[in-house]
C-alpha cells in the first residue's frame, strides 16, 4: 500500500443548502461549502465524498487528514502515486 502525501488544504463552511467549491483562497486552499453538519464527523464524510467525485479517484485515495478533521481549515492526503493528477486538477480550478 502506498504512503499518504498533503495535497492541498480546504476551509470549509458545513451546513450549506449543498457541497460546492466556492472559490480559492490561495493558491494551495480551496473554499467548500459542505451540505452537512459538523457533528459525528458529517461534514468530513461529505467533503471526501465531494472531492473523490470531482477527481475521479477511488474511495481508498483521498482522505482528510486526522490531524486536520476537527479544524475547519482541512489538509487534504492523497495516495502518493496520484499526486500528480490532484496537484493538476488543483491547478485547473479557478
Amino acid at each position: 500500500m502506498s504512503r499518504w502525501v498533503h495535497a492541498f488544504y480546504v476551509q470549509v463552511r458545513p451546513g450549506a443548502s449543498r457541497t460546492r467549491i466556492r472559490s480559492r483562497a490561495a493558491p494551495d486552499t480551496l473554499k467548500v461549502e459542505v451540505a452537512a453538519e459538523a457533528r459525528q464527523d458529517r461534514a468530513n464524510r461529505e467533503l471526501e465524498r465531494f472531492l473523490r467525485k470531482m477527481l475521479g479517484i477511488g474511495p481508498d485515495d483521498l482522505r482528510v487528514a486526522p490531524s486536520s478533521r476537527r479544524s475547519r481549515k482541512k489538509s487534504i492526503q492523497v495516495r502518493e502515486e496520484i499526486l500528480d493528477t490532484v496537484l493538476g486538477w488543483m491547478e485547473a480550478q479557478p
